[in-house]
């Protein structure tokens, strides 16, 4: 939910006041368009500075979460980038599973090679300005690929 109203919001060029990385990278979005959020330490918050509400749709759809924010403006046309700064590899964990097949092995979770990432956007208005966010550089550490395995 954290990283799809951070995507909906940067889209829709709103200020994002405070936005939190995984530890970890996440399958869903690529580095650096995630937002975690953790009771009472972080949060994921952003500002309409527009000068009329808007409203923040949202709906749960055969365990997909769609987000929309309307307004009185129409969105700009915004494109994100992203550069690797460096690259960590991720390893393998391995985990006795006795219910398993004796000699077989079952990847549990997918890893993930860890990054830093320098983020930002570029936004063209429909008044054709172009304007350039820096959003930050964002590091992650691999998340290690866990198989589960019963030795023969």
């Amino acid at each position: 939910m954290a990283s799809t109203l951070y995507n909906v919001a940067i889209l829709s060029n709103l200020p994002v006041i405070e936005r939190h990385p995984h530890s970890m990278p996440v399958p869903y979005v690529p580095y650096g368009q995630d937002a975690t959020v953790t009771t009472g330490v972080a949060d994921i918050r952003f500002k309409n500075d527009r000068p009329t509400p808007i409203l923040i749709w949202a709906q749960g759809v055969d365990n997909r979460l769609y987000v929309a924010f309307y307004g009185q403006e129409p969105a700009p046309a915004v494109e994100w980038h992203h550069e690797v700064l460096e690259k960590y590899s991720t390893r393998v964990v391995y985990r006795h599973n006795p219910s398993l097949p004796k000699g077989t092995e079952k990847v549990v979770v997918q890893g993930m090679d860890g990054a830093l990432v320098k983020t930002w956007i570029t936004i063209k208005n429909g008044d054709g300005t172009t304007i350039v966010k820096q959003l930050g550089v964002d590091s992650y550490k691999p998340l290690p690929t866990v198989v589960e395995r019963h030795k023969a």
